[in-house]
């Protein structure tokens, strides 16, 4: 499980990275994650560290990202649904659902503090990723 950390920990710094200076993540770096998560996942099932059902919870978070991401016309964006469909199925339903709250109250926070300081309007948006990173962060500190 700690090897899951580290890819995920590694994998969102560098899409960090990306989505802050262009907005957009690379579509290799989104499908290096999945060919990576699709490794890991293989060896975690075969080794027993994880359950199918782990697993397939977590892969329904992203999922539901990808829904949201479609129903709101990419107001989430597709690339963070895609991020969040590489990251879920190893963190699981529970720990992917924490990651995601954190994420979006310090999103908030953050869109608040720059509101009040007029450094943002209503119709500007935030690199959605590093909050993200600091998600998961968190819920590692936490458990």
């Amino acid at each position: 499980m700690a090897v899951n950390y580290i890819f995920i920990g590694i994998f969102l710094g560098i899409c960090s990275l990306s989505d802050l200076r262009r907005r957009s993540i690379d579509e290799r770096i989104i499908v290096s994650g999945f060919i990576i998560l699709a490794g890991l996942v293989a060896a975690e099932l075969a080794l027993g560290s994880i359950s199918l059902r782990h697993f397939l919870s977590g892969a329904a978070v992203g999922i539901a990202s990808l829904a949201v991401a479609f129903g709101t016309k990419e107001k989430l964006g597709l690339g963070d649904a895609c991020i969040l469909c590489i990251c879920c199925p190893l963190l699981g339903a529970v720990e992917g659902l924490m990651v995601v709250l954190i994420g979006c109250l310090l999103a908030a926070f953050v869109s608040g503090v720059f509101l009040a300081g007029k450094k943002l309007n209503l119709k500007s948006e935030l690199p959605f990723i590093p909050f993200l990173l600091a998600g998961v962060l968190g819920t590692m500190v936490s458990l």
